[in-house]
Formats: structure tokens, C-alpha cells, sequence
């Protein structure tokens, strides 16, 4: 029973011993015993190849040869079906049975790879009703939680009196300024009234803001200040890196460098290599120096020929 619900769950539980292999030429069995032997034989045989189409994840989609024996019938929702499967293989520790005793661990090892997936089958009338409960209640805490916010706010505004006051304050009408001079006393205490208490929430709210903007500031100040010492964590590890003949040291960032970085390189999280400009460099050098020689062995050549006429 579940949420009120009476649940009707059906399943069965299949007890198989299954006989091994049977050698005919060590048996020398003849007649129906031969004949049974065979019929094991057979029905063993599919079974491997049950098992090692359902341990292949390529073969796993395909067709399986359930129908080819009895016994595969049988089997074929506790091979690959929605329950668990617990398989016992008997071995023998004489030498004498070392062929059939290595078939039954590859037997068990091909059916340790399947992968079943046991559900829970029930009526599928009694499912939707279990899931339309279970969907009211979530309903149920939702409406439960949202009328608590809607109590706790308004204990707050009822307890709060610069809010109560702010929710009560009354935009003042708009008047004339040529028909000031007509209205008479009361009506002008009382819009002097309606500017004053919005005066007062405007200036109260003013304060508020105030408050927390000094709050942000000085959450940055503190930020700003754990940034600097990190940087200066960096660079004192990277001092002690360039003295360390082991450790490759890497280029000190500064505030400025990291702004800069940031600003040419947006979103761009890839560390370079401060040497590759210099390597740059360094090859560039080396083009021109090699241009320069053969400038100058051209050059001598053209001179020597010039002296020989």
C-alpha cells in the first residue's frame, strides 16, 4: 500500500540447474542416453550463443536465437529481461576436467557482462493513479510554501513601519501653480502634508542607498587588496622558480599587465610563452645575417672579376 493506493506487483522467480556438457566419448553412452546427451548438447550450445550476442554491445540490438531451443525460451527473461539474474558456476579442481571447467568460467565470465535493468511491474492503472498522487502532493507542498511567503511578508510589512509607511504614502496630486492662490487653507496644509512625508521616505530611502553603496565599496576595497597579495604571492613564487634550476619559471603579471591582457585578449584563457617573440626574433636575426653573408660573397666575387679584366 502506497499513498492510500493498494498496489498489485507481479513477478516470478524461475530455479534452473543446468546440466554440463556432456562428453560422449567419455560417457560412451548409446541409445536414448546418446540421445539426450545430444538435446543438452544443443540446448547448451544455443545458450553460448545467447550469452555471447547479449555480453556484445554491437550484437546486443539484433536477433537473439531465444526460439532455437527450449531451454533458451525458458531463460529469456532472466537472460535479458526486467529482473536479476544470479548465476553459480560449478567447477571441478582435477586435472582431468580442465577443458570442461575452463568452457564453464568463459560461460560465466560472457554472462557477467550483461547488464539488466530490473523495474517494478505493476498494474499500469494503479501506476497512473500512484503518479497523479504523487503529482498533487508536490502541488499541495508548492501552494503550502507560497502561502507561508505571502504570510511572512506580510507579518514584515506589518512589522516594519518604514515600510508600511512607504506603501501607505500617497502620491501627491498634481496642482496648478496658477490655482495655488485660489485654494483656500486646509487644502494647502494638506498638499504641504504629502510633500513633506514624500520628502521624508525620498530622504530615508536616499539614506538606504547611501549605506549599502559605502557597503559596496568597501567589499571592493577588500577584494582589491586580497587581489594585491595574491599578485604579490606570484611574484615571490616566481623569484624563487627563477633560481630553482628545476622548475621552469613562468612571468610575473602585474595589475597593469592583467588589465591590459583582459582588454586585448577577451574571454581568452590560454596561457603563452614569453619566449616565442624572442625565438621570433632570434630567427629573424639569423635570416638577416645569413642574407648579409651571401650579400658579401656576391660582392667579392663581382670585384675579383672586375680586377681580372
Amino acid at each position: 500500500m502506497e499513498n492510500g493506493v493498494f498496489i498489485t506487483k507481479q513477478g516470478k522467480i524461475n530455479f534452473v540447474d543446468l546440466a554440463g556438457s556432456e562428453m560422449t566419448k567419455k560417457t560412451h553412452s548409446e541409445g536414448k542416453t546418446l540421445e539426450e546427451a545430444n538435446n543438452i548438447n544443443k540446448s547448451l550450445m544455443v545458450l553460448g550463443y545467447c550469452i555471447a550476442s547479449l555480453s556484445d554491445s554491437k550484437k546486443k540490438h539484433g536477433h537473439i536465437p531465444y526460439r532455437d531451443s527450449k531451454l533458451t525460451k525458458l531463460l529469456a527473461d532472466s537472460l535479458a529481461g526486467n529482473g536479476v539474474t544470479l548465476m553459480i558456476a560449478c567447477i571441478s579442481p582435477a586435472r582431468s576436467n580442465v577443458t570442461e571447467t575452463i568452457n564453464t568460467l568463459r560461460y560465466a565470465s560472457r554472462a557477467k557482462k550483461i547488464r539488466n535493468k530490473p523495474i517494478v511491474v505493476m498494474d499500469p492503472r494503479e501506476a497512473l493513479i500512484i503518479s497523479l498522487k504523487r503529482e498533487v502532493a508536490a502541488l499541495q507542498s508548492e501552494n503550502d510554501h507560497l502561502r507561508s511567503a505571502l504570510r511572512l511578508s506580510a507579518d514584515t510589512i506589518a512589522t516594519d513601519p518604514s515600510i508600511s509607511a512607504r506603501l501607505r504614502l500617497s502620491t501627491p496630486p498634481d496642482i496648478d501653480l496658477d490655482k495655488i492662490a485660489e485654494m483656500e487653507g486646509s487644502e494647502l496644509a494638506e498638499l504641504v502634508r504629502h510633500y513633506a512625508n514624500e520628502n521624508d521616505a525620498l530622504r530615508k530611502e536616499n539614506t538606504d542607498l547611501f549605506a549599502v553603496r559605502d557597503l559596496l565599496i568597501r567589499d571592493q576595497e577588500l577584494v582589491c587588496r586580497e587581489n594585491e597579495r595574491l599578485l604579490r604571492k606570484l611574484e615571490d613564487v616566481n623569484s624563487v622558480c627563477c633560481r630553482s634550476p628545476i622548475v621552469p619559471a613562468r612571468p610575473t603579471l602585474s595589475a597593469d599587465m592583467l588589465n591590459n591582457a583582459s582588454t586585448d585578449q577577451e574571454g581568452s584563457n590560454i596561457w603563452t610563452n614569453p619566449l616565442e617573440n624572442s625565438t621570433s626574433s632570434l630567427q629573424n636575426l639569423n635570416s638577416l645575417n645569413k642574407n648579409k653573408v651571401s650579400f658579401t660573397l656576391t660582392y667579392k666575387k663581382k670585384k675579383k672579376k672586375k680586377s681580372t679584366l
